[in-house]
């Protein structure tokens, strides 16, 4: 009803609502608004431009000339969007914004721990436990088991990863002011992760997750251990209150204090959060598509100083950066061009150095005595070398 009176008015040029609220605006007027004068600007237009929303929304402005608007790059199976809405206007690509300082640009490197697996107790103790099962359910079970995310959450996992983390962290951020974020697959292993860092001690952390969901269901309580996400939540509950104030807490104390260094999360904070003290992006489990693409810009956003954001993937999301961008396993429904420029691998920029170390010294070349720093001054008291240099 609000919605119709604001467009009704005419001092109201401008008019910010929500989609869903077209549905009720269409039961109050079932003509809708004719005006060709009308124009619709659309956020996150690959996200709710389909169903019964957009169809309420179009009813209602028939004639209005409608703009979409997107922060990340549209899958194949979305080009439609752009058809939808009559074809792309321009594409502000991810090399733009870092070539206009929008953004700072990101390097991956792929890390992995060597797991070695003790097959004979293993055996053994999957024998033992799942002795009642039926010939399919052992299949079953035994598939579940040897994925790669269960492997994830094994505490020696865990573990050896928490210590690559601290070690990281501690030789290449500690320090600088910037932080760095972890997602974990679940709750309880987030939860494991906190323990360890926390053990190992050389950086600081906290988690945030959102409610244990005590709902009675086998797959999430088979997935979770439900008392260490209960007394964990507990816990937090005691100190902070409510869910929001420990969220907001932990949120603030990442963004404005010195601890924590590193944000644990599962789901949480990665759409949306705009921390420009956040540099590295610690990933250890499945992303995939929009939620990877989200995720990695996370650590993107320009702070004094920062000149990249780090991706450290210890799952493979983007295993094989030599080969083109389509082939990734989690982005694999983009288009190559519109992805270029997202990211680039550390290794490719290590192998850059020998030939810009050349280059260096090839602008002081014709200086004779290599330690007469006078020498140097002078050289690059002019204003082209010394912008070359």
């Amino acid at each position: 009803k609000h919605l119709v009176e604001l467009i009704n008015s005419p001092t109201d040029a401008v008019i910010t609502t929500l989609i869903h609220k077209f549905e009720a605006a269409i039961n109050q007027s079932k003509e809708g608004f004719t005006s060709p004068n009308i124009f619709v600007l659309i956020d996150e237009g690959h996200r709710s431009q389909y169903g019964t929303f957009n169809v309420k929304m179009q009813k209602v402005f028939p004639n209005a000339c409608f703009v979409a608007f997107t922060g990340t790059p549209l899958m194949k199976k979305e080009k439609s969007t752009a058809n939808k809405f009559g074809g792309l206007i321009d594409v502000y690509s991810i090399t733009d914004a870092v070539e206009d300082k929008a953004v700072v640009p990101l390097l991956y490197e792929g890390r992995h721990n060597i797991i070695e697996v003790n097959d004979k107790p293993l055996d053994t103790y999957f024998d033992r436990v799942s002795e009642p099962a039926t010939p399919y359910g052992k299949v079953a079970l035994k598939r579940k088991f040897s994925s790669t995310n269960q492997i994830n959450k094994a505490d020696q996992v865990v573990e050896a990863r928490a210590w690559d983390i601290s070690d990281h962290f501690e030789t290449n951020i500690q320090g600088t002011g910037f932080k760095g974020q972890l997602v974990a697959p679940n709750k309880t292993t987030a939860i494991k992760y906190r323990e360890y860092l926390k053990e190992i001690g050389k950086v600081s952390c906290e988690v945030l997750i959102s409610a244990p969901d005590t709902r009675e269901n086998y797959e999430d309580a088979f997935e979770e251990n439900e008392d260490v996400v209960l007394k964990f939540h507990k816990a937090m509950m005691s100190k902070y209150g409510k869910q929001s104030d420990y969220e907001k807490s932990v949120i603030n104390a990442f963004k404005k204090q010195e601890q924590p260094e590193i944000i644990i999360v599962v789901d949480k904070l990665l759409t949306g959060f705009d921390a420009p003290n956040n540099q590295v992006l610690y990933i250890t489990r499945g992303l995939r598509e929009h939620t990877l693409l989200q995720a990695i810009a996370r650590v993107n956003r320009v702070a004094p100083g920062k000149e990249y954001g780090f991706i450290i993937d210890y799952f493979g999301n983007l295993e094989n950066l030599d080969n083109a961008l389509n082939t990734y396993s989690g982005l694999s429904d983009f288009e190559q061009d519109e992805l270029v420029g997202t990211i680039t691998n550390i290794n490719k920029e290590i192998e850059k150095l020998p030939q810009a170390h050349s280059e260096l010294w090839d602008i002081f070349k014709t200086i004779r005595n290599k330690y007469d720093a006078e020498a140097y001054s002078e050289l690059l008291s002019d204003e082209s070398i010394r912008h070359t240099y």
